[in-house]
């Protein structure tokens, strides 16, 4: 079986050394728009831990034979201490390239990866200490039936995972607590394109996904990742990853490029979603539910950003739909091409889709071939067999398509419907098709909103912006975070990414549990910039001129000590800091050909996703696949209801479950 992929993005590295001070500030995002530092999460440059959990097995790759899992003769393979740790072990993993498939079955354990060698266990960073999990596709870890159940904690922590066909695998019809944080998860590509999730799959789970970053992974759908929740009973909570670069390529009716979440309960903030694209609908995240199967989905979404992210059809950054209910605030959402926000309605029995969208900033949208402005949002439903009901408020529309900063769509049934904006700058008119968009008080009209610099993702209103005050109560019009990875930078190539495996995103780890000397090297210096945020930032540049740059501010200290190891690696010597050089900006590369990156000619958007009126029935596959191609015809179509009597060949005469299975 042969699939399309699309091309990787060929950005330029970052080489120009412009000033610490200068690169370190303009990585600070989810500032309010009064300029002040908001308690969001606030990813950075690196995916990063130095926390030291209470290691109960230790293993180094570079160990010699015979290790028994101590500190001074540590096993050499994480798979034979996950063999002979007992049930909640802690295996706590030092640097190095590790080949292996872990299936711990009904195991529960925790996984540290980023150990120095030869530091007897007692220093940890992530980013400077790589442990890599380096496939060849199957999975890194890999739970199945049985596993690990109840309260039993497995957790990944601190590793890079790379070459799989699926990274991290849970797939047990009971739940259990997992949690992925502060790995840096790239180029798993699925073997299967039926399969969802390269990055991760996990299947009845409660737990936390946070600070990892997730590129350029590739899957039938869910390229970066798939949540699902069979048993209807779990809280998953995404917080500040970022997710980039990711595909879903099934060719007829992929959902998700970056993400293709259901869960009963999610919890999704913080995140950044950017160039992540998919042959069909919902570029950046999709969540769906899946009724009929007892699998409703309510996900709470706040102060995410999608940028860049693509949909062969519509719904470029963000996709709602069938059933689920999405609760959104403080979303931006910027330059998507097949337009910013898709809502959408479910086949019978799906229940409606109910999303709220308060204080979002939604702009620049485009069209599926990034060619023109697109849509801001869009309700699309070929039929409406339920309820569905979306409101906006204290919304921000701005630079998107003529009468398509609002637009709906519906052929059958279509009063079901309903639409509503109040307290908004929009379009006072909208491109309505079956369903008419009802407008409430205080529309503000269309006016520059004033951003602070929108070109380099800095979304905060500058004083005078005819947005400021509008919102309900005197608040301001829009996100009222900025949410942008780095201040509009060009990001590192994957080929440099592959040197600096972690230097992609950064998270922050709880100063409880850094160790004394490194929480010591926060302290600002005399520019005003903390020792870590500019460490961070001279790694991401892996230069000679960086580091010297560096250590010319930071002379003392731990980070001053890392530093110079990096000089030594580079073949310098570290011992006397110069003055940074001053360097012209780095070339930009050349833009793209015409044809170059696109996927096959899909479909022109304008059109509902998937006709569901007559005899048509969603499919059920494994993965809830069950909106799909509305050409696929089953050999035989029962209709179905809790209290069914008739023979099922009709929708109107539905039969007994029971006696349909």
């Amino acid at each position: 079986m042969t699939f399309w992929r699309w091309m990787e993005r060929d950005y330029s590295a970052l080489t120009a050394v412009l000033g610490l001070g200068a690169l370190v500030a303009s990585v600070y995002s989810f500032t309010s728009n009064t300029g002040a530092e908001t308690a969001q999460p606030q990813p950075l440059t690196v995916a990063r831990t130095t926390a030291i959990p209470k290691c109960t097995v230790f293993v180094d790759a570079a160990a010699p034979k015979g290790g028994v899992g101590t500190v001074p003769k540590p096993h050499r393979a994480i798979g034979t201490a996950v063999a002979v740790a007992d049930p909640g072990a802690v295996i706590c993993v030092a640097e190095g390239t590790y080949a292996e498939e872990l299936t711990p079955g009904e195991k529960h354990l925790t996984l540290a990866g980023g150990f120095q060698r030869g530091s007897e266990f007692k220093v940890r960073d992530s980013a400077a200490y790589v442990s890599k999990a380096q496939g060849k596709g199957g999975s890194f870890f890999n739970v199945g039936d049985p596993g690990p159940k109840g309260e039993a904690l497995t957790a990944i922590d601190g590793f890079e995972i790379t070459g799989y066909s699926q990274a991290i695998v849970r797939e047990f019809y009971e739940s259990q607590r997992f949690e992925i944080t502060n790995n840096f998860i790239h180029d798993n590509t699925c073997t299967d394109i039926k399969l969802a999730g390269a990055g991760f799959d996990l299947n009845n789970v409660s737990g936390t996904i946070r600070g990892n970053v997730i590129k350029n992974n590739s899957c039938g759908r869910g390229g970066g990742g798939f949540l699902n929740d069979s048993t209807n009973s779990n809280t998953v909570s995404v917080e500040n990853n970022l997710v980039d670069g990711n595909a879903g390529t099934e060719p007829d009716s992929a959902h998700g490029g970056g993400l293709y979440f259901f869960g009963n309960t999610l919890r999704i903030t913080g995140n950044t979603v950017t160039n992540n694209r998919v042959t069909h609908w919902g570029g950046g995240l999709y969540i769906g539910a899946f009724r009929p199967g007892n699998q409703p989905t309510t996900a709470t979404l706040s102060n995410n950003f999608y940028q860049g992210n693509r949909a062969g059809d519509s719904g470029g950054g963000f996709f709602c739909d069938d059933g689920a209910t999405c609760n959104a605030s403080h979303e931006t959402y910027v330059a998507n091409c097949g337009g910013n926000i898709l809502v959408d309605g479910g086949a019978a029995g799906s229940g409606p889709t109910v999303t709220k969208f308060d204080h979002i900033t939604s702009v620049k949208a485009l069209t599926p071939d990034c060619s023109s402005p697109g849509m801001g949002f869009w309700l699309d439903t070929y039929e409406a067999l339920a309820p569905d009901n979306h409101t906006i408020s204290n919304a921000l529309f701005w630079g998107n398509a003529e009468e398509l900063d609002l637009a709906t769509s519906c052929d059958k049934s279509c009063s079901k419907l309903k639409l509503s904006v109040s307290t908004s700058m929009v379009q006072a008119k909208a491109r309505e098709v079956g369903v008419k968009v009802t407008y409430g008080p205080n529309i503000v009209p269309p006016a520059d909103p004033q951003f602070v610099d929108s070109e380099k993702g800095d979304f905060r209103l500058k004083p005078g912006s005819p947005a400021i005050g509008k919102g309900t109560g005197g608040s301001d019009l829009g996100a009222t975070a900025k949410a942008s990875p780095k201040g509009g930078e060009t990001p590192p190539s994957p080929e440099s990414a592959a040197k600096k495996p972690a230097a992609v995103a950064a998270v922050e780890t709880d100063a409880k549990t850094i160790p004394a000397e490194v929480s010591a090297a926060n302290s600002p210096a005399a520019n005003g910039i903390p020792a870590k945020e500019a460490f961070e930032v001279a790694k991401e540049l892996g230069t000679v001129e960086a580091w010297n740059a560096f250590l010319a501010s930071y002379p003392q200290g731990f980070f001053a000590d890392m530093a110079r190891a990096h000089l030594k690696k580079l073949g310098a010597s570290g011992d006397t800091p110069v003055p940074a050089k001053s360097a012209a900006p780095a070339t930009p590369a050349a833009p793209a050909k015409a044809d170059e990156g696109k996927p096959p000619p899909v479909a022109p958007a304008g059109g509902p996703a998937v006709k569901r009126g007559g005899n048509f029935m969603g499919l059920r596959e494994k993965f809830n696949r069950y909106y799909t191609d509305g050409t696929w015809k089953p050999s035989k179509t029962l209709f179905v209801s809790p209290g069914g009597s008739g023979e099922g060949t009709t929708r109107d005469a539905p039969m007994a479950v029971k006696d349909a299975v």
